[in-house]
């Protein structure tokens, strides 16, 4: 049915992006837009628009690809309002971040970055906690020396959770 090809969109879509294939994962993503209709799920609905985001976001710069990115962020807000999917919630905030520090919107980011990790700390994901943690000191030392201290311990603390759940060397 419709959204079991969703769902296998989606984990293709994730692999192109872990070879680094974002214009081919949009193409694919927007060849497909036609399912969302027929599949009825906000939360795979919010999903696929995360991924166009992401895709649009990775694949190039300027004008028209921001209001693309931005436009993919708006529909995935739009149907995360009607669903109760905490982990879609968490993922949103998270490209947002994103988004916000390509435009250099640091404090922003931060913001977006300190809702993605109290939604995945709900939910126990905390591959992303961890992740977002070092995102965090990133988008702080962005901000300047004043901000370096803050920014080596959000570090720190990210480099800890990998340790309690031994990722990494």
């Amino acid at each position: 049915g419709p959204r079991l090809r969703i769902i296998a969109l989606l984990g293709a879509v994730r692999v192109l992006f872990q070879l680094g294939r974002f214009r081919f994962a949009r193409e694919i993503l927007e060849s497909r837009s036609a399912l969302l209709a027929t599949a009825r799920d906000n939360a795979l609905t919010a999903r696929y628009y995360l991924a166009l985001a992401w895709s649009h976001q990775r694949e190039a710069s300027g004008s028209a690809t921001d209001k693309a990115t931005l436009r993919a962020l708006r529909n995935a807000a739009s149907y995360l309002e009607r669903t109760t999917d905490r982990e879609v919630a968490g993922l949103l905030a998270y490209r947002r971040s994103g988004f916000l520090t390509k435009h250099g919107q640091h404090e922003e980011a931060v913001a977006e970055l300190v809702r993605a990790i109290e939604t995945n700390l709900v939910i126990g994901n905390y591959h992303n906690v961890q992740a977002y943690c070092v995102d965090i000191g990133s988008d702080l030392h962005r901000l300047g020396p004043n901000n370096y201290r803050e920014a080596h311990h959000w570090i720190l603390v990210g480099l800890a959770i990998c340790r309690w759940m031994k990722l990494g060397s």
